[in-house]
Formats: C-alpha cells, structure tokens, sequence
C-alpha cells in the first residue's frame, strides 16, 4: 500500500475475523471487562483506549509517515496534553504566530 489514497482507506481497519466486516466497529462501551483482577485484555477504561479511537491513530500515523499517532476526544484535551509534553519557551526571540498563539501554554 503506496497511494495516500489507498492507505487513507485501508491501514488500522484489518477486516474482522468473526464478521468479516471491512471497516472498523464504533465501540460506544465505557468499561472493559478483565481476565483475572488486575488482568487487562486490552483496556479496562474507554478514557484510556478505545478500538475504534487506535485504529484512527494507526491510519493517520502511517499517513502522516510517524510512528505513532495519537487522537483526542476535543482541542482541549490535545491542547492541555501539548502543554504537558512541551517544555516552556524561553527564548526571547520568540514571537507567536497565530496558530503558536493558540497553542501557547
């Protein structure tokens, strides 16, 4: 898989085993069910992982040619997580731009 096109339509969403279905399920659950006590399968929170919400992050990783990628529920939440990842800036030179400015911490 080569063309933009193609992997824009194809990456993160493998057909299911069980119903063949081609596109990935929207997972509307809120909890997952465990193992054993403090045995997680795959999450055991929607907050944290989400079926539906990593295959979205596996197409636009590899579209965008990353290793990973990461979606957020609203630009508040990507906002606040920016602010938490980057370090401050400290330079003086510094001037912000108008999409800087709308992510400036």
């Amino acid at each position: 898989m080569t063309g933009f096109n193609t992997r824009a339509i194809h990456v993160g969403s493998e057909p299911d085993p069980v119903t063949g279905a081609v596109n990935p399920p929207v997972y509307l659950t809120s909890t997952y069910a465990q193992d054993a006590v403090g045995v997680i399968r795959f999450s055991d929170y929607a907050r944290g992982d989400n079926p539906t919400r990593a295959a979205l992050e596996v197409c636009l990783a590899n579209l965008e040619e990353a290793r990973y990628g990461v979606a957020f529920a609203s630009g508040l939440a990507a906002k606040t997580r920016s602010c938490v990842l980057s370090p401050p800036v400290t330079t003086s030179s510094w001037e912000p731009t108008p999409t800087a400015a709308l992510i400036a911490c």
